[in-house]
């Protein structure tokens, strides 16, 4: 994506009694990473995420904002003709934030007619802001209890026996299936490619498309390296399992879960994924996000869904008219959107 640098450099934009905020230019120095992943723990807002060599074009800045010089949000962002890009993705962001960076961008920088972020928990309504907003699609977490006693208390009685029954099955006796924590830099390639392709085959079975396309595994790849945590499950060293997941301070992302089909009868996904949260309760983590598609294994695990949003802030209805085809692109969206919505609320019920 072709895109300009703000060519100021880090600058107070307005300051109050207890409120400040700035614009800092690409590139970002280092505290501006570590503090962005510690204010929202998602890694689809983190370095690895955001800075990949493949952009190397695109120049980040960011948005920091301070309370009694508490920072308090940093909103990451790319500039592209008139257009804003906020690059922070799968965040809660209350209306309250999202309007005044607004208001600081539109006060800095009088080119930009708008301001798009992407797959945001929008935890309010807006009140002085000319925006729209979609549900784009949902992030399944599961809030962490402090025992995996309190996680298989708050199971269905079915689920839970069922789950435990599947675990003994695979793990005990001739199945003899090994569960298998690997971290960081000790991933190999190999078996994250692993998991790749039984996630694959599976879709290939069902005739549905894959939907990891090769630079999305390949950032994976790259990715688990740095912030992987790979939950396998091996019988006789051979990996039968797998869950790929991402680690941001004690939040959990779950990418990929998915197992070789020979073992179907065994139900070896869903042992590999009982496993991963007892793992994840152990270790005092906060939340696991299973992240988007409609499963029942994530809500019968205890996931509850939380609704991603997409919007678009306009400067103003007389400039926005201005801009037909960016427009026309926002409402095709928004109605694939509530489509996608709707079949899922017909789905359910049938």
């Amino acid at each position: 994506m072709s895109t300009s640098v703000f060519i100021s450099q880090s600058r107070p934009v307005e300051t109050s009694a207890t409120r400040s905020s700035e614009f800092i230019s690409s590139p970002l120095p280092e505290w501006i990473w570590s503090g962005v992943e510690h204010l929202y723990q998602s890694v689809f807002s983190s370095r690895v995420m955001l800075e990949k060599p493949e952009q190397s074009q695109t120049l980040l800045c960011a948005w920091v904002e301070k309370n009694e010089h508490q920072i308090t949000n940093i909103l990451i962002f790319c500039k592209k003709e008139c257009i804003i890009q906020v690059c922070n993705e799968v965040i809660a962001l209350s209306s309250g934030v999202i309007e005044q960076f607004s208001k600081d961008i539109f006060s800095n920088y009088p080119t930009i007619k708008f301001i798009r972020l992407h797959a945001i928990k929008l935890q309010s309504s807006f009140k002085n802001l000319l925006a729209f907003k979609s549900e784009f699609s949902e992030d399944y977490i599961l809030n962490i209890p402090s025992s995996k006693e309190s996680w298989l208390a708050s199971l269905t009685p079915k689920v839970r026996e069922k789950q435990c029954l599947y675990v003994k099955k695979a793990t005990s006796g001739i199945n003899g299936v090994k569960f298998t924590v690997v971290r960081n830099s000790e991933i190999k390639e190999l078996m994250v490619r692993h998991v790749l392709r039984f996630s694959h085959d599976r879709m290939k079975q069902k005739g549905k498309a894959f939907g990891i396309s090769v630079d999305e595994a390949n950032q994976l790849c790259s990715q688990m390296k740095k912030v992987g945590c790979l939950f396998l499950l091996k019988k006789n060293d051979e990996i039968c399992a797998g869950v790929l997941c991402s680690v941001i301070d004690s939040d959990v992302y779950m990418h990929v879960l998915a197992h070789d089909q020979k073992y179907n009868s065994m139900r070896l996904g869903l042992v590999c994924c009982f496993l991963t949260i007892e793992y994840v309760i152990s270790q005092k983590y906060r939340r696991l996000h299973f992240l988007w598609g409609h499963y029942d294994y994530k809500k019968k695990m205890g996931a509850k869904p939380v609704v991603l949003c997409n919007v678009l802030v306009v400067k103003s209805l007389s400039k926005c008219l201005l801009h037909p085809l960016l427009l026309g692109q926002w409402c095709c969206h928004g109605l694939r959107d509530m489509m996608r919505k709707y079949r899922h609320r017909y789905s359910s019920k049938n």
